[in-house]
């Protein structure tokens, strides 16, 4: 679970100890009392919901292939065995997510510096993601800019956050016929996958949508808009989700689940 302080909403990583001796990085809910800090909202969907379907298969798929390649050695205890093999199968999904990582950190320096990758696949998300601004007339731009407050309960950190544009064109951009007549908020969320593999969006992006929604107070007139993108290849696929009431409503019983399961409320 990552904190934030629910004053300044500056990340927090370390606290001192309960007894005062020294400092630590295992952020219990017990510190988050005593130091006022508020969770995030991707922390609370994995808190509640864990491993989704797709995550569940992602991780039985990789620990198959890594035993596959990995025979058990003659002499090998079965614990160091598994070990083994458990080592391997998340070699690759941290080699993706640091990918991942990597590609984000890109795409904002691009947004807020004007920075322009050298990484080639990169590169070509970046000019994906100036390509859209300018089509929906993009105004107001804040990039990963972390929002929430104590009264709320929770914060959260939105990829890009757009102030008003052009709704119609949002929606055409992600294959929506439209004929709206009216500007709004975007909130925009990068995810990166191999896109070949890709087949449709978890609940648990949506829900993460759903909780930036209430921080922003966004309602119908807005919208949520994912980029899925390749960080290997640099190919990119837009997705719109229009049931944003919806989402708002499934993550607030997701953050009292989450209150009740920890026997704390952050909001004050």
């Amino acid at each position: 679970m990552d904190w934030v302080d629910g004053q300044t909403l500056e990340p927090v990583w370390q606290v001192p100890t309960l007894d005062g001796k020294g400092v630590t990085d295992r952020i219990s809910i017990k510190h988050a009392e005593e130091f006022c800090l508020i969770p995030r909202v991707t922390g609370i969907i994995d808190d509640v919901l864990g491993a989704g379907w797709g995550l569940q298969q992602y991780i039985r798929r990789t620990c198959i292939l890594a035993a596959a390649g990995n025979p058990m050695e003659q002499d090998e205890h079965e614990d160091d065995y598994i070990d083994r093999v458990s080592y391997e199968a998340a070699r690759g999904a941290r080699k993706a997510r640091d990918r991942g990582r990597q590609v984000h950190s890109m795409v904002a320096r691009f947004l807020e510096r004007g920075e322009a990758p050298v990484d080639t696949a990169a590169n070509m998300v970046c000019e994906e993601v100036q390509r859209f601004l300018g089509n929906i007339q993009a105004e107001g731009i804040d990039c990963e800019k972390t929002i929430g407050n104590s009264l709320v309960g929770y914060a959260g950190t939105p990829d890009i956050y757009i102030e008003n544009a052009d709704l119609s064109m949002a929606l055409q951009e992600c294959g929506i016929d439209s004929y709206l007549d009216r500007f709004g908020e975007i909130i925009i969320d990068l995810k990166t996958v191999k896109l070949h593999k890709f087949r449709k969006p978890y609940d648990s992006w949506k829900l993460q949508f759903g909780g930036y929604g209430n921080l922003r107070n966004i309602g119908e007139d807005s919208l949520f808009v994912q980029l899925v993108a390749d960080p290997w290849t640099g190919d990119c696929k837009w997705l719109c989700y229009q049931d944003v009431v919806r989402w708002r409503g499934a993550f607030t019983h997701i953050f009292e689940a989450w209150c009740k399961i920890n026997d704390f409320d952050p909001r004050y």
